[in-house]
């Protein structure tokens, strides 16, 4: 794990890196064990509190469960007594703009965030700092959410009455997707509309067939799927340019009738729904695409043990298998190797396998 110090010149003392260290492994296994001894939501996140709290001056926190597959909130507890009111917290996270709210957290790569951080240590230009944590003596504010290449689980909020320090480093330059365009085919299958990031992606998987009006096959084809609208075969799909870059297109009709128009939603595709392309083609099982989904999302064999019900032994038995399928020796090297043929501006240029 990137403790976030800089390389020194000469000597360098590693004695604080090697105390750091120690102290994030005792925190991993706490709440490992933590996770492993819970009997319902409240026991497990009690017990990431107590964890947490035995290396960090927290004093309250609030906790969410999630719609997987939406990340809405649909259920909440506290610890302690957090700051503010029910109703404030809403009307903050909800109906203000501010920094780092839970829904922009949780689609980070990286699903944390350091409200002092965050604001270049001037908490002061948070609005929720201002009206609800100050007022209440609280100074710092740590925001989790647990995601995983499946969903989107639930979250934590950590109140302190002093700044926090990070262990780690924000991570900075993440590259942000492009917003999605949408196109609309008339019902000929001829272009009707399209907005303008809608033309920039069809104009990258057009590339090299002409105009970007020349569209490509694919939106005929799920043109034609959504008219059927068979519930067995949704107007999805996932396509790479002649860059190497992914995009994900998914269509619906708009009238009724045969010649429906249909409207075309086309994005960058999401980074973890390339990883089960990747491991399907170097012949990875359904488990053993479980085991390296849940290593991308830098989780210890221990927790993956307990997330998948299986012994520590299985889960490295898995990983040995994954290692020589795909040609690595390392968890560390897995990443790389996904980072590098999934990423078409990586050292690859995105011409691996998939």
């Amino acid at each position: 794990m990137n403790l976030g110090f800089a390389p020194g010149v000469g000597e360098v003392d590693n004695a604080p890196m090697a105390r750091a260290e120690w102290k994030r492994r005792r925190v991993v296994e706490r709440v490992v064990e933590a996770a492993r001894q819970a009997r319902d939501p409240e026991s497990l996140y009690a017990g990431l509190f107590e964890a947490l709290a035995a290396v960090m001056p927290l004093t309250s926190a609030c906790w969410h469960l999630t719609d997987p597959a939406t990340g809405v909130l649909t259920r909440t507890g506290v610890i302690g007594e957090p700051p503010g009111s029910f109703e404030q917290a809403l009307e903050l996270e909800f109906g203000r703009e501010d920094i780092a709210s839970l829904a922009e957290v949780m689609r980070r790569p990286r699903p944390v965030s350091l409200l002092s951080l965050e604001t270049r240590h001037e908490p002061v230009r948070s609005p929720r700092y201002r009206e609800m944590l100050a007022p209440e003596g609280t100074h710092d504010e740590l925001r989790a959410g647990f995601v995983d290449p499946f969903g989107y689980w639930g979250s934590i909020v950590l109140f302190s009455s002093q700044r926090l320090r990070a262990m780690t480093r924000q991570p900075t330059g993440d590259r942000l997707d492009p917003a999605p365009g949408v196109a609309v085919l008339d019902g000929g299958d001829a272009l009707e509309a399209a907005d303008e990031q809608a033309r920039a992606f069809l104009a990258r998987l057009a590339a090299g067939t002409g105009s970007p009006e020349h569209l490509p096959g694919v939106l005929f084809v799920l043109a034609a799927q959504a008219r059927r609208r068979d519930p067995e075969q949704p107007a999805r799909a996932r396509v790479r340019d002649r860059e190497g870059g992914w995009h994900l297109l998914d269509a619906c009709i708009l009238d009724e009738g045969p010649h429906a128009r249909v409207a075309v939603v086309i994005q960058a595709a999401p980074a973890k729904s390339l990883v089960d392309i990747f491991l399907l083609a170097h012949g990875l099982s359904p488990r053993e695409r479980d085991v390296a989904m849940l290593v991308v999302s830098g989780l210890p064999t221990g927790a993956i043990a307990l997330t998948l019900h299986l012994s520590p032994w299985t889960v490295q038995d898995h990983l040995k298998a994954i290692f020589d399928k795909v040609g690595v020796r390392s968890r560390r090297s897995l990443v790389a190797r996904l980072t590098a043929d999934l990423d078409p501006a990586g050292p690859s240029g995105g011409a691996g396998p998939v």
